[in-house]
């Protein structure tokens, strides 16, 4: 098994190329068993993929009412994704079936986020409603309502057990998934971004920092204990348009984001420090970007799909990625 380093991340390049969609992709996700990729489209398609073999599985489309946010629940073979026609509902979907299962209703305005718990069927959705919603599945009904005031960025933990809420770009919420409805159990400013708003909010695997993306040409790494500010990560460049997505690696010990000309810039989570910049086959900006949860290989997306994989050098022990030790080629990430 071969362990993500600095040196083995300066070596991932693009390995697949995939050229399905005719517009721009607004979001993707990757399944818990790192085996698919999904990526919903401005050109109202869903397409599929598989990751270890590298090929497209699946097309679907939504013309009726569009389609963002898509994320795979518990069950890799439905999604949860949100519309970008007729209203704010959100449809849970079977993938195999191509048949919707279940529409989940409450929003007023634009949902701008769509999160599934790590662990159980429950996810919830923020929105420019002011409003952040738990849901389950399984009811067609919320669970649970959170008003925040401006347009609220929220997440998971890893475990389930938390729920980070961004508040008005300035403030992060933190509440007790089992005692929500006793408000925050704790609540720290966080200096203002001067040229951009928040855009998303995510934890690194031991829920020692929050990663906090805007609109602007800054990203805030934030002390989940504290609440200081940790680290600012500058240098790439922003599409005014659309924001830029950061990914932590499995390990939590690096931070990919996407900029505006088609390159991906690497930090180390702890330090702060610059560790590289990689660059693509495409100069178009990359607003989508996950790190696979179980292979060595992240995917990028703009309006092309890009899987990465690293170009191990003879100096790394390449006993992970020989395809005689390891499913189609792809190596593991460490646990």
């Amino acid at each position: 098994m071969v362990s993500l380093t600095s040196d083995l991340i300066k070596t991932f390049k693009v390995a697949k190329t995939f050229r399905d969609n005719t517009e721009r992709i607004n979001y993707m996700d990757i399944s818990a068993s790192g085996h698919y990729v999904v990526t919903s489209s401005e050109d109202e398609s869903i397409q599929l993929y598989e990751c270890d073999k590298a090929i497209l599985s699946k097309t679907l489309h939504s013309k009726k009412y569009g389609v963002s946010l898509i994320s795979f629940t518990k069950n890799e073979k439905m999604v949860v994704h949100g519309s970008t026609k007729i209203d704010n509902t959100l449809r849970q979907l079977n993938l195999q079936e191509n048949k919707y299962l279940r529409y989940f209703q409450g929003h007023t305005n634009k949902v701008t986020g769509l999160k599934m718990h790590p662990k159980d069927d429950v996810f919830l959705s923020s929105s420019h409603d002011g409003s952040v919603r738990l849901w389950d599945t399984r009811s067609q009904n919320a669970q649970g309502l959170l008003s925040v005031p401006g347009k609220p960025v929220a997440n998971y933990d890893p475990e389930g057990l938390i729920v980070a809420v961004g508040s008005e770009s300035s403030e992060v919420r933190l509440y007790d998934l089992r005692t929500f409805d006793k408000g925050a159990f704790l609540t720290f400013p966080v200096p203002q971004i001067k040229d951009g708003i928040w855009t998303d909010i995510k934890f690194n695997p031991d829920t020692t920092q929050i990663l906090i993306t805007t609109s602007g040409k800054n990203a805030i790494l934030v002390d989940a204990y504290v609440g200081g500010v940790a680290h600012t990560l500058t240098g790439y460049s922003s599409a005014s348009k659309y924001p830029m997505e950061a990914s932590f690696t499995p390990d939590g010990r690096y931070v990919l984001m996407g900029s505006a000309d088609g390159k991906v810039h690497v930090w180390e989570s702890h330090t702060g420090e610059k560790v590289c910049v990689l660059t693509g086959e495409s100069s178009d900006p990359i607003t989508c970007l996950r790190f696979n949860p179980k292979y060595m290989t992240f995917a990028t997306a703009s309006q092309r799909t890009h899987f990465w994989i690293p170009t191990v050098p003879p100096s790394i022990d390449k006993s992970g990625c020989n395809e005689s030790s390891q499913e189609n080629g792809l190596a593991k990430t460490p646990s």
